[in-house]
């Protein structure tokens, strides 16, 4: 490519921008201003650029996108996870090509991946029980699969929880779950409170009294402040066999069953509203008594 530009110029010719993955994104994040941090792009680049590598576009081929979306499936990651992270740096290229008036490539314009959906594991009975039995275990992985069965939490939220967002002393006990510097959270509804309820309360208790850290409540997946929850994710896979997600599925289902309220199921789960804008009740206090009776009814009705 150098030497072709030189000719071109040589030439009189004028030669063609060909920025590299990296500098597409660069020149993404400057347009959108150093208050807006597009954490999904930084993802999408660091991904992308880790199986494919970061080389001008035009040396890549619209088969680089399949063979993106593949890789991860062979990692056992989501390949709509990947199919996403592409969407993310298409909205790249199109804001740069547009803001700078340049002719960028489309690289993966036209392209119709072959995404493998996995069917979601159902917990089974038996997986209850295993859970259950794990009541008054000391073992880290065996608390933390207690508070994720009673919360529906995800994974990141409850391995890198700092204990300074725990309440356990008051009316009703209830996590924080919020934005912190040892991890982020999946969407901006996901900041919300949730009750400690059954097990999970007493799992948390029982963590408190070990007195693992001051700082973190699974010190084991948080270290130099950086939560590794794809570790704590992988321990409890190789413990029950199966998702830490099922957890949070498993949830859902029972909510539906027991015909909680919508509003209430969001607000529990961190999911936006129907409408697409962020439930009015998020991370708001006076909805830890609908929370907790949600969750109370899932146990009792269990």
């Amino acid at each position: 490519p150098v030497v072709t530009d030189a000719i071109s110029l040589l030439e009189g010719r004028e030669i063609k921008e060909d920025l590299t993955m990296t500098q597409i994104v660069s020149l993404f994040l400057e347009i959108k201003g150093p208050m807006f941090d597009d954490k999904m792009a930084k993802l999408a680049l660091k991904e992308w650029v880790t199986e494919m590598g970061d080389r001008p576009l035009s040396q890549y081929k619209r088969i680089h996108a399949q063979e993106f979306v593949n890789s991860f499936a062979a990692r056992g990651k989501s390949t709509g996870t990947a199919q996403r992270r592409i969407g993310s740096l298409k909205a790249a290229m199109r804001k740069v090509a547009a803001m700078h008036e340049l002719d960028i490539k489309p690289l993966f314009e036209g392209v119709d991946l072959e995404v493998i959906t996995e069917k979601r594991y159902q917990l089974t009975p038996e997986d209850e029980s295993k859970t259950l039995s794990y009541i008054g275990d000391r073992n880290e992985i065996s608390i933390l699969c207690l508070i994720l069965y009673r919360t529906g939490c995800r994974i990141a939220e409850v391995a890198g929880l700092p204990w300074k967002d725990v309440y356990l002393d008051t009316e009703i006990p209830y996590i924080d779950i919020r934005p912190r510097e040892n991890r982020s959270l999946k969407t901006k509804s996901s900041t919300r409170l949730i009750p400690l309820v059954g097990e999970a309360l007493e799992a948390m208790k029982l963590l408190k009294a070990m007195c693992l850290s001051q700082k973190y409540c699974f010190p084991r997946y948080t270290k130099n402040d950086k939560t590794n929850a794809d570790q704590a994710a992988a321990a409890i896979k190789k413990r029950m066999s199966f998702g830490s997600h099922s957890y949070r599925h498993l949830l859902i289902t029972r909510m539906h069953e027991h015909q909680i309220p919508e509003g209430t199921q969001r607000a529990i789960l961190g999911h936006t509203s129907a409408g697409g804008g962020a439930f009015d009740g998020y991370g708001i206090r006076d909805m830890l008594s609908a929370k907790k009776r949600a969750l109370l009814q899932v146990i009792q009705n269990t």
